[in-house]
């Protein structure tokens, strides 16, 4: 038997509030979520075993460089080979800068 029937409706607007703050929490929590994914699939997908000379120190977009970089056809060559695709060292310039040169 109903003795106070606003008494029904508060506890409807409770759950209907917790229900809103539980959709509201878990947008969020998904809208981080997205957002961590984004940033880390951006991050250089350089691999773990990459070991650069000790020459090469100049950081750029994360991999390191030997000096010079802006003219590889000189001073990337004698060891990327003439067409910078690996040569003695069998690292090619291409995986990262694609057709850039």
């Amino acid at each position: 038997m109903i003795t106070n029937p606003s008494a029904i409706g508060v506890k409807h607007l409770r759950l209907s509030n917790l229900y809103v703050d539980i959709q509201r929490i878990t947008r969020i929590t998904l809208s981080v979520l997205f957002v961590s994914i984004l940033i880390n699939s951006c991050e250089s997908n350089v691999e773990s075993d990459y070991n650069p000379p000790d020459d090469h120190t100049m950081n750029k977009d994360g991999v390191l460089h030997k000096t010079g970089l802006d003219n590889p056809d000189i001073n990337c060559v004698s060891c990327h080979g003439q067409d910078l695709r690996g040569g003695t060292s069998e690292v090619s310039c291409h995986e990262c800068h694609d057709k850039k040169w």
